[in-house]
């Protein structure tokens, strides 16, 4: 056979020939254009090519799982001219799928002598590939397709094939390089890598290259490049990196005549990285400074498609979750045939004498041991690009990572000398094993190299506990704050000072975190009041403050009035529960929910049940208002419960709540009101700042009401948030449903009459009347017996009515 050059082009868009005649045209989307062509099953499998019907398309089945396709699709007879040709057609591959293309002078399998294409796999998609070629001859000619895919693929497909005649020109930019990304860099010149993809030479074209925004470079190329060469250009003018920042190059050719304009641009990126200061840490999230972090593979692990390398990776939530925080992480995805010899080096850090803690988090995965170093090195004046033996210092050695949980690495360094230094993680894992993260990794000065041990509580942090839901064991951790290890540590944890469990601590190294789990000492504990002491007690330890952790709390029981705003309704799919009544819902930022949130509050309600999958505590549903809005800087949306009365001296509301997003934390109020539901009705009793992302519990002490009858509100006021939820609104103690809301209309012998046009209450002292739709956003309002309701469109409201020394409420329909 005769071998023509094969470099071949991918494009996804149309092709285009400048002034090119259609010589042969076939899409090939029907019986009766598939019956046109010839098909050889050359291996007699029985799996060849077909017209499948259904999908209009023409393929060769290639899912023999004992031998590999050999299956030609040879087109009609093609008259041509001597002279010049462009092939264009669409082509379908999945994963082992592989095809030549051939043209010859006739229809057998030993007529096709002229090799254009060698195509690979396109994983499932079709490209558009062209190739020119030249014809010697005035005659006929055949197109070869020829399926050639490993046992057990899928299907080659084939569709859209052209040929037209050419001008034979066509110019590929095939990459553009600079200096490599680093430290310290200056100015570099850009080199500029073509190929000549057609059939005729070209000389004298132009070339050019710009950075981000700036002004285009554009330079003459006085040289002739060969059909089938390649050729590279260096840019007389260099490109100034001198600023930190990343630098995005864009470079082309432009030849008259060039038949292939989407092949004559490509791309690439110089990132000048800048030096960051201390104490850093970065969770590799898209707001991280991840640009600045340096890859290097050594082994270049070539027959492995993408893999045997580091990268940033972003979990999708189905497929792989690999982030220990957030949904990035730092991740090396194994080869299959090398070993690891990979590294990803951090930015670069300043960083004076004294000692660090170099702290990140790292798994595996079971059953697959990785292996994994840190390391640290000075950048030295003018070093551009970190390198392997610039890692002078081993941080960690980390030989048998072979657990899918994260575990900590919490490590201790001593910089002797100031500068600029460099982490690198290095992976030295064998070949084919399987996932390596990293994530949250810091590296903070210790300020106080004192021996050190600190207690901190993580369960319970909150006043109140609820007995029979609230865990009944105490989670707390014990830090060495310290540069050495520290040996035979005590812990004592006391309930209203009386010792309820101890444990103890043969050693814990530097920077090191443990965390500790007791029994179950709150299960017998009354409800009521308590003191809960958490301490430590080591002879080396050289900080006393922080060996004892205390809270007070209140255990609280058996609700006398309680919303957890689950219902018994039918619902169909999608569809939410009408709004709880008794409930006054007030939007007072005059803002609209973003449109992003329409499926949770479709009418802009100020407060909307939220469902949520089924939960052992929380149900199917949650109650939630959004801080996401448009036209308005800042949430104010208002969920007033209804009224309850407070008997006694031991009297608390006590919810749950958490913001909907971590990185959009959400800020309440909760005011009680002993007087109306007016906003000014109420005074502030608690701030909840940053609520956290899992629900937690808060509460507030309603004892100084006593003897009243009180509203609770909730208001959430956060500034570009997203959304909070609140759950398991309970009163507990002293409390009782007080008599109120719109029963009371009819039980206070008040009537109200409403019509198209107005509403009336009869109660002799009308101070006012005010009319909210649903959602909770103002309608209307009087001072009087009556009010206007004729501008309000038909639906559901809300009458706020304050008369006779009491304010009530009233639903109705217009």
């Amino acid at each position: 056979m005769k071998l023509f050059s094969t470099f071949l082009l991918a494009a996804a868009t149309a092709v285009t020939a400048q002034a090119a005649e259609t010589v042969f045209e076939c899409p090939l989307n029907t019986q009766e254009q598939a019956d046109q062509w010839t098909v050889i099953d050359n291996n007699h499998d029985d799996y060849t090519w077909e017209f499948d019907d259904y999908l209009e398309t023409m393929g060769c089945s290639t899912t023999n799982p004992d031998m590999g396709a050999d299956d030609w699709l040879i087109s009609p007879e093609i008259n041509v001219e001597a002279g010049m040709y462009m092939l264009a057609f669409e082509y379908r591959g999945s994963s082992g799928d592989k095809m030549d293309v051939f043209y010859g002078n006739g229809q057998t399998i030993e007529d096709m002598d002229n090799l254009l294409l060698d195509l690979p796999s396109t994983d499932g998609d079709f490209i558009t590939y062209t190739k020119m070629f030249t014809v010697a001859e005035d005659g006929k000619i055949y197109l070869g397709f020829h399926a050639k895919s490993d046992a057990w693929s899928y299907q080659v497909t084939l569709r859209n094939v052209k040929l037209t005649t050419s001008e034979g020109k066509d110019l590929q930019a095939m990459s553009v390089s600079s200096i490599k990304s680093g430290y310290n860099l200056g100015s570099a010149p850009v080199k500029l890598s073509i190929y000549n993809n057609g059939v005729a030479d070209v000389l004298n074209f132009q070339v050019a290259y710009q950075i981000n925004e700036n002004p285009a470079v554009t330079e003459t190329v006085n040289a002739t490049i060969k059909a089938g060469e390649s050729y590279e250009y260096t840019f007389s003018t260099q490109a100034d990196f001198t600023q930190p920042g990343t630098y995005d190059i864009k470079a082309w050719t432009a030849l008259e005549g060039d038949e292939l304009a989407n092949n004559n641009e490509c791309s690439t990126s110089v990132q000048h990285c800048k030096i960051s200061a201390v104490p850093y840490s970065t969770s590799f999230e898209p707001e991280d400074n991840t640009a600045d972090i340096i890859f290097l593979d050594l082994n270049e692990d070539p027959a492995d498609d993408k893999n045997g390398d580091w990268g940033i990776t972003t979990d999708d939530g189905w497929f792989s979750n690999f982030a220990r925080t957030g949904s990035n992480s730092l991740c090396y995805f194994y080869s299959k045939n090398h070993p690891g010899d990979d590294w990803a080096f951090m930015p670069a850090v300043h960083m004076t004498p004294g000692y660090y803690a170099v702290k990140f988090w790292y798994s595996g995965m079971d059953g697959y041991p990785e292996k994994m170093k840190l390391y640290y090195g000075e950048l030295t004046e003018g070093q551009q690009s970190p390198t392997p033996e610039s890692m002078t210092h081993t941080v960690v050695d980390l030989p048998n990572i072979d657990t899918s949980s994260y575990v900590e690495s919490a490590n201790v360094i001593h910089i002797e000398k100031e500068g600029d230094y460099i982490f690198g993680f290095y992976c030295y894992s064998d070949a084919n094993q399987n996932t390596l993260a990293v994530d949250d990794f810091s590296i903070t000065p210790i300020e106080n190299i004192e021996s050190d041990l600190a207690v901190s509580l993580i369960f319970p942090t909150t006043d109140y506990l609820i007995k029979g839901t609230s865990s009944t064991q105490i989670a707390f951790s014990i830090t060495n704050n310290g540069i050495e290890a520290m040996e035979n540590t005590a812990i004592t944890v006391s309930i209203d000072g009386n010792q309820v469990s101890t444990d103890n601590i043969a050693t814990i190294a530097a920077q090191e975190t443990k965390q500790f789990l007791t029994p179950e000492v709150l299960a017998d504990l009354e409800s009521g009041n308590h003191t809960l002491k958490v301490e430590i007690i080591n002879a080396g330890d050289q900080v006393a403050s922080n060996n004892a952790a205390d809270l007070e709390f209140k255990l609280v029981e058996n609700a006398t009035v309680i919303y957890d705003f689950e219902t018994n309704e039918e619902l169909e799919y999608g569809e939410k529960p009408a709004l709880p009544e008794g409930f006054i819902f007030k939007t007072e930022d005059g803002g609209t929910v973003n449109s992003a949130l329409s499926s949770d509050f479709p009418n802009n309600e100020a407060w909307n049940y939220i469902a949520i999958n089924t939960h052992e505590l929380y149900g199917d549903w949650m109650f939630g208002a959004a801080s996401w809005l448009d036209g308005a800087e800042q949430a104010d949306r208002w969920c007033i419960f209804p009224k309850v009365k407070i008997t006694g001296n031991n009297a608390d509301a006590v919810w749950a709540s958490n913001s909907a997003d971590s990185n959009f934390p959400e800020t309440y109020e909760v005011l009680v009101s002993t007087t109306g539901t007016e906003t000014a009705d109420f005074e502030k009793v608690l701030t909840v700042e940053n609520d956290a992302s899992q629900p937690s519990l808060h509460g507030v002490d309603l004892s100084k009401y006593n003897g009243k009858e009180i509203h609770l509100a909730i208001r959430l006021v956060t500034a570009d948030g997203y959304f909070l939820t609140i759950d398991n609104v309970g009163f507990y103690g002293n409390v009782e449903h007080a008599q109120g809301g719109i029963s009371n209309i009819k039980d206070n012998g008040w009537k109200v009459a409403v019509d198209g046009e107005e509403l009336t209450c009869t109660a002799e002292n009308v101070n006012n009347i005010t009319i909210y739709d649903i959602s909770g956003r103002f309608a209307a309002s009087s001072n009087s017996q009556t009010v206007n309701i004729s501008g309000l469109q038909k639906g559901i409201y809300i009458a706020v009515i304050t008369a006779d020394g009491q304010t009530l409420q009233y639903k109705f329909a217009k």
